[in-house]
């Protein structure tokens, strides 16, 4: 375990070699460094936010040591890299990090560079993961900061995206969450609570004049969550994880 966790941080340091010569671009191919099987690598690198000439480079890879892979959880490496030297400056690697088995399938992951002041002065970064299937997707975020050499997880799994279709033709319903993530100036243990504006929106298929189809939202709500800091991560509470889809 501890060979492949030292290979995945130097294959990490390597792979930005695959991006382009300005760090800001996501990086598109990687390397394939000895002894590391990338086949199934997922991978996303940007510019930090606030230190020039470090990029911030995150890779999903399926478990290692595990009977189908694949169709298992993803592990998620984070790590900042100084783009000159290539030198791995911190680093964390987070195990069965994102979902991928029973259902929605892990299809993509980015890095977001929102401006997440958690506490004074402590800006978090975060990676988000696409998930899918042929009836709903998902958008979830995650939340990091650095302390020394080590990229620390402050948030896990919160659904920014959430989406639900029936497919059934001219009767088709769905329903789709959009989540947006604001700080608030209350503390809690430290770190500011993050409120989670939702905008729940209800559609369904309808024939118009013309006999074509359309859908059209017969519902609208807006909800708010409030996520607190427990001294470790944030906590997203049941209500918010436990997702109505309706129509599925």
């Amino acid at each position: 375990m501890l060979m492949r966790t030292t290979l995945l941080v130097i294959a990490g340091a390597q792979f930005l070699l695959a991006c382009n010569a300005n760090a800001s671009d996501y990086c598109e191919s990687a390397r394939h460094p000895q002894g590391v099987d990338t086949e199934n690598w997922i991978v996303s690198c940007r510019d930090h936010p606030t230190i020039n000439q470090v990029s911030i480079l995150a890779i999903a890879s399926p478990q290692a040591n595990i009977a189908n892979s694949r169709d298992e959880d993803y592990d998620l490496e984070v790590s900042l890299v100084d783009t000159r030297t290539k030198k791995t400056l911190a680093s964390g690697i987070f195990k069965a990090k994102l979902p991928n088995g029973g259902g929605p399938r892990l299809s993509g992951i980015a890095i977001d560079t929102g401006r997440y002041f958690v506490s004074p002065g402590l800006r978090a970064f975060g990676v988000r993961a696409e998930l899918g299937m042929s009836f709903t997707s998902s958008q979830e975020l995650h939340l990091f900061v650095t302390r020394g050499k080590d990229v620390v997880s402050v948030l896990s799994g919160a659904e920014t995206h959430i989406y639900f279709t029936n497919r059934g033709s001219c009767q088709e319903q769905t329903r789709e969450a959009e989540r947006t993530l604001v700080m608030d100036k209350t503390l809690s243990s430290g770190f500011y609570d993050i409120l989670v504006q939702e905008r729940l929106t209800d559609m369904e298929a309808r024939e118009d004049k013309s006999g074509a189809c359309e859908l059209l939202p017969t519902k609208t709500e807006k909800r708010e969550y409030r996520l607190k800091f427990d001294g470790k991560e944030y906590r997203v509470p049941n209500e918010m994880k436990h997702f109505d889809c309706r129509v599925c």
